[in-house]
């Protein structure tokens, strides 16, 4: 089946599932006024109708998509109102078959990239990104853990810049991220984790030896 237009672009396509077999999947068309942020969800072996996520009159970007246990689907994105960026997200309720409004998750006065998000069996989530201000480029995230969201954190260094991150979260609300760290002409991989409340020390991963 053709879950986008076939007389339109889309791209780039993401999906998520669960093990019950439910996936959710998000692109973004160009409808030839805007970028549209559309969604389809897999249930029962068959994909139902195409809705869209993100408000009429904007413009969504770089889309990423998590599901949890219960077939709740929920995206984040770069979202533009012609005037201001931000990283937004909204949560589709398999219950209601719908996407709730979406909601800005980054601070004002950035350019947001690379928004990513990942979701437990329970629903937790963590969503993360790139925070670009100058030349700097540094790893934000925000957790919900508990029904609402957390206050924004800084994860890698402020000397170093950050890009390429994933995110995933398990049980109870342990958050693992990892990205490329760069400073000057070198680069390597580094990871945080979330636990027992509070975010541990960066550790980086690649090391001299290979």
């Amino acid at each position: 089946r053709n879950l986008s237009s076939s007389l339109r672009n889309a791209r780039p396509p993401r999906i998520a599932g669960n093990q019950a077999g439910q996936a959710a999947a998000v692109w973004v068309l160009n409808n030839g006024n805007n970028l549209v942020l559309q969604s389809a969800q897999l249930d029962n072996s068959t994909w139902g109708p195409t809705t869209r996520v993100n408000r009429l009159g904007e413009n969504a970007a770089q889309p990423d998509v998590a599901m949890d246990g219960n077939g709740n689907a929920r995206a984040v994105w770069v979202n533009s109102d012609g005037i201001t960026e931000a990283v937004a997200t909204a949560l589709y309720r398999r219950e209601a078959a719908g996407w709730n409004t979406p909601l800005a998750l980054s601070e004002p006065g950035i350019l947001p990239d690379t928004p990513r998000v990942a979701m437990n069996a329970t629903g937790q989530a963590v969503a993360t990104w790139i925070s670009v201000a100058g030349n700097s480029r540094v790893l934000q995230a925000r957790l919900l853990l508990d029904g609402n969201w957390s206050r924004v954190y800084q994860l890698s260094r402020s000397q170093e810049n950050a890009s390429e991150p994933q995110v995933a979260i398990g049980p109870g609300g342990h958050v693992t991220v990892v990205w490329t760290s760069s400073l000057g002409s070198f680069s390597s991989i580094e990871s945080i984790h979330f636990e027992n409340g509070q975010w541990t020390t960066v550790v980086p991963l690649t090391t001299m030896d290979g």
